[in-house]
């Protein structure tokens, strides 16, 4: 089953349409999948598929270093991407100005098992912390990029928290190797919005996720509340 929300857009010119974002709850790892192989009855073992996965994105890295495409069937297809504005028609690529990337194009007969799961609306407890949107200061971007030891903020509902509390705190999470790092700065901590500096620790296209934990006064237990949108690690 596939959980959705609906918030507001934040975009100025939508001012007052909504937008409804899935809620992905837990995040999964390689060894999580290869174990969920496992117990679907594969027939090679757990080295064996690790040694064919690290063979495989090997594989793709240097057919897209080639400046290849690269179709895996049934999966997804990869290409290599240029990114970055160019003067004119005869300017050349500038590491200092552009940057290299790569793009991932799902399949459809990927897609069409999940395009036909069930779906629920996610509602909250009306006491419940929610938050709705992150903003970086440096860009000035909404739900994208995140930047190290930069200004950022966060706005929901129910966000204040008790930094003296030890169980308390905002944490930002690495969706890579599921370490966390608590955010130490925190500027403004208000219900509705907290303002803080992001930690050094963020890394060039890694996804990262945001994770409250606070008490409403009200009821006195520790609230948990993950920000379900993943933003991309970001150095420039």
């Amino acid at each position: 089953m596939i959980l959705y929300n609906i918030y507001e857009t934040s975009f100025r010119n939508q001012s007052g349409k909504y937008h409804s974002r899935a809620l992905t709850l837990k995040s999964h790892g390689t060894e999580e999948i290869v174990n969920r192989m496992l117990e679907g009855g594969s027939t090679v073992t757990k080295s064996d598929i690790f040694a064919v996965l690290n063979d495989m994105k090997r594989a793709i890295q240097n057919t897209i270093a080639n400046g290849e495409r690269v179709n895996i069937e049934g999966f997804c297809q990869f290409y290599p991407l240029v990114q970055g504005t160019f003067e004119d028609r005869y300017d050349t690529f500038d590491p200092s100005r552009h940057k290299l990337d790569v793009g991932v194009k799902v399949s459809s007969e990927f897609k069409e098992p999940i395009m036909k799961a069930k779906v629920e609306k996610f509602r909250l407890p009306k006491n419940a912390p929610e938050i709705f949107d992150f903003n970086d200061f440096k860009t000035g971007e909404s739900n994208s990029r995140i930047f190290p030891l930069v200004i950022g903020s966060l706005k929901g509902r129910i966000l204040k928290l008790d930094p003296e509390t030890e169980d308390e705190g905002l944490f930002l999470q690495n969706m890579s190797d599921l370490s966390y790092h608590k955010v130490e700065m925190i500027s403004k901590n208000n219900p509705s919005e907290l303002m803080f500096l992001c930690p050094a620790e963020i890394a060039e296209g890694v996804p990262y996720r945001f994770e409250l934990r606070n008490r409403v006064k009200k009821l006195g237990k520790l609230f948990v509340t993950r920000f379900f949108i993943e933003l991309t690690g970001a150095l420039n």
